[in-house]
């Protein structure tokens, strides 16, 4: 899913890893496996859909597509073959269960819901992208309410298909759609405020409210730029520009960790690099690591926490991986 999304972006470049200003060389890192998980529908298993020789079905939707980092060291993931929201602790204890089926039949939609991406608001509760219904659930955490928000019938200021979700501090809602080529904006409480034309690849800050987004370089084909907005009604600056020696095989944004900073993955050739930007574009660390195949198709294969702790999935040996990069 995340290859897909950077197609139009992976360029050959010719330099190494730098921001705007001052290069900072990469330092060897290495994944570590924090928790593991046997397959299957117990509290403190995940599914993921198999052959019968046991290799993993292709394609999205085929096992736990989202993971995201949750307060006191808890991961939340999207279980979404077996329909459900899952927290569990460094060693592996369920903590909580969200169960999407249930929500959804009580809201009324039809179709057994597809997760495809789930984030925190501001206020605690989660969004959750439903792929199957094309809707956006808002689920408090200990499943006490629940909502739904649905394209409206302009289909100029609707969305087709949910690739990818983010919100910001202001509890607003951002729903990029690459069939549509655009990304949606809705209030907090599902109104639309604003459809942001040609714009996909897109991070918000749930802290600050800033944006990011990834452009090719129009005078170069051999750089892209990383470009920032304070918010929704602020013009795109130029924030950092990334270069490398050898081609991109993917380039995405991971995220923001509690002190807004950004995090941008790529993969080479031969290794995965992390580079970290403060908030004024300065590169503050860039980190290379071995390249890690997740062994199936997740929405995002790493993700950050908020003390900066970076994470990455991998599905081996029957088993699903998460580790950390020490």
């Amino acid at each position: 899913m995340k290859r897909a999304l950077f197609t139009a972006i992976l360029l050959l470049t010719t330099a190494f890893a730098c921001s705007a200003e001052t290069p900072v060389m990469a330092k060897a890192a290495e994944f570590k496996t924090l928790i593991e998980f046997a397959r299957g529908s117990e509290p403190a298993q995940l599914l993921w859909l198999v052959e019968d020789d046991g290799s993993i079905l292709p394609g999205a939707f085929k096992g736990p597509m989202v993971f995201r980092a949750g307060s006191e060291d808890t991961t939340w993931i999207g279980d979404t073959q077996n329909g459900r929201i899952c927290a569990f602790s460094r060693d592996g204890k369920n903590l909580n269960s969200i169960d999407l089926i249930g929500i959804t039949k009580k809201l009324g939609l039809k179709e057994i819901p597809a997760l495809l991406d789930m984030l925190f608001k501001a206020d605690g509760n989660l969004l959750v992208a439903d792929a199957a219904n094309n809707v956006i659930l808002e689920i408090a955490p200990d499943s006490s309410s629940s909502r739904f928000f649905a394209p409206p019938e302009d289909e100029a200021r609707a969305w087709m298909q949910i690739n990818y979700l983010h919100t910001d501090n202001a509890g607003r809602i951002y729903i990029e759609d690459l069939a549509l080529q655009h990304t949606v904006v809705l209030d907090g409480n599902g109104a639309v405020i604003a459809v942001l034309e040609h714009l996909n690849c897109l991070a918000t800050s749930r802290t600050t409210g800033r944006q990011i987004t990834l452009a090719a370089d129009d005078k170069s084909l051999e750089t892209f730029r990383v470009l920032s907005r304070d918010n929704l009604e602020k013009s795109w600056q130029e924030f950092a520009t990334v270069m490398e020696k050898t081609p991109f095989s993917w380039i995405g944004i991971v995220g923001f960790d509690g002190a807004d900073n950004l995090y941008i993955a790529y993969e080479t050739e031969d290794a995965r690099h992390y580079l970290i930007y403060r908030k004024d574009g300065t590169l503050i660390n860039s980190l290379k690591t071995q390249c890690i195949n997740p062994g199936y198709d997740p929405l995002y294969s790493d993700w950050v926490s908020s003390d900066g702790k970076i994470h990455c999935v991998r599905i081996k040996n029957d088993k699903l991986h998460i580790m950390q990069l020490n």
